[in-house]
């Protein structure tokens, strides 16, 4: 989460000076706020190693296409 509220602050060129509570992230993103709070860690690596292709190698790219 940490990573992720730094690279949106870079790509909205605002400051990320602390993660987002978890209340008001249940609240802004009802059941999806959820999963974003679950402590997981993950890889792409077995999606990837099937053939599958990101539209986006990186977090940054796809914010910055999502605010176009």
């Amino acid at each position: 989460m940490e990573e992720f509220a730094k690279t949106f602050g870079k790509v909205l060129r605002r400051p990320s000076l602390f993660p987002v509570p978890k209340f008001a992230l249940k609240i802004a993103a009802g059941e999806l706020g959820e999963f974003a709070i679950m402590s997981q860690r993950t890889s792409a690596d077995k999606i990837i190693n099937a053939g599958y292709k990101f539209k986006f190698e990186k977090l940054e790219e796809a914010l910055t296409d999502l605010l176009k």
